[in-house]
């Protein structure tokens, strides 16, 4: 009898074993974050609700800001626009006649004239805002042009413009109750979507990846990139509407958030957490916890299909938790969003 508990014991301590193993490396445990900073940091002050994404247009930085992921109707949601050569932030008014409810924006895109952003919201399921940008600068109105909304868009996080009314955006989660979200993370299900609209309807065009988050695309080589936030990759997709095919992946050893990507120098600029269960804790929690952040350059490397990677930043979360996003201004500054603090700001000089 005891001989038959010994073999019936064994198999169940060796997965429970397994599975204690796999969560320390999964939630990266292990890891421990240095401190690198290339230059003097500054924060920009204008921008205290946070920025967790933006997009450069004209000389213009647009940002989201006033995000709250546990409860939209908290939120200070708005867009702001930063002139980068006068150092100037200042809120846009939104002209609509229906304007979005309890707005809470997240990843935004611009294209054209169009400028859509993530809507989180605390209904069925979330939606994407579309709005048109003025002719001219000072970019101070802009115009609320639609609203677009669908049960598949469950867990949206960011979207990508391909033209003036279609997108690309990504859903992290496919659970919307807070718990099964946790659960949904935490044991890493890659129930994650992408999902494409052609102008009229809504396709869910890819399936079954690990918690998607950011997404660009280059529109002269039609390829789609999303970042696969769990899995620590890069995907790369021919895309061309509902049609997408896998082409290649970049592994990053690092949970990447939303993505920058210059069409021109074939170089992506990488909001990533090295540690994801600090992650984990802070967005749920932002003022008990913190969470280290990393800011990766990655170039191709011209005809080779592989690319070189820099370190252009990296911090344990004192001086800012959580970074969702990164560009390198031409002016050689790097700057670095976030949810709660809004952008900091370095300049490149140790790099």
């Amino acid at each position: 009898m005891k001989a038959q508990n010994f073999y019936f014991a064994f198999p169940i301590a060796g997965v429970l074993s397994y599975l204690v193993i796999h969560t320390f490396y999964y939630l990266d445990i292990n890891k421990r974050t240095y401190n690198h900073v290339p230059g003097e940091c500054s924060y920009t002050y204008s921008l205290q609700s946070g920025a967790s994404d933006f997009e450069i247009y004209n000389g213009t930085l647009f940002c989201s800001t006033g995000l709250d992921l546990n409860n939209a109707s908290n939120s200070s949601g708005a867009l702001f626009a930063w002139n980068l050569a006068e150092r100037e932030a200042y809120q846009l008014e939104l002209v609509s006649k229906k304007p979005p409810k309890n707005f809470n924006p997240h990843g935004i895109s611009i294209y054209g004239r169009s400028l859509m952003a993530v809507n989180i919201r605390d209904e069925q399921f979330d939606s994407i805002e579309i709005f048109r940008l003025p002719t001219n600068y000072p970019y101070r109105r802009i115009k609320h042009i639609k609203t677009v909304e669908n049960p598949l868009m469950t867990g949206l996080r960011d979207v990508v413009a391909v033209s003036e009314n279609q997108f690309y955006a990504t859903n992290r989660h496919y659970f919307r109750g807070k718990t099964m979200k946790k659960f949904e993370f935490l044991t890493n299900l890659r129930l994650g979507s992408v999902i494409f609209y052609d102008g009229h309807k809504i396709h869910l065009v890819l399936t079954r990846i690990a918690t998607p988050t950011g997404i660009v695309f280059d529109h002269k080589k039609k390829h789609l990139y999303v970042a696969s936030y769990t899995d620590e990759k890069i995907l790369i997709y021919d895309a061309n509407g509902t049609e997408l095919t896998k082409i290649n992946e970049i592994h990053l050893g690092t949970a990447p958030y939303f993505l920058i990507y210059e069409q021109s120098t074939l170089t992506f600029y990488v909001a990533a957490h090295p540690v994801k269960m600090r992650y984990f804790f802070y967005e749920n929690s932002p003022d008990q916890f913190m969470c280290p952040t990393q800011v990766l350059q990655i170039k191709k490397k011209f005809k080779k299909d592989k690319w070189s990677f820099t370190q252009l930043f990296s911090n344990d979360g004192a001086t800012i938790s959580g970074g969702t996003i990164a560009w390198k201004t031409p002016q050689q500054k790097l700057l670095i969003g976030n949810i709660h603090t809004g952008i900091l700001s370095c300049d490149l000089t140790a790099v």
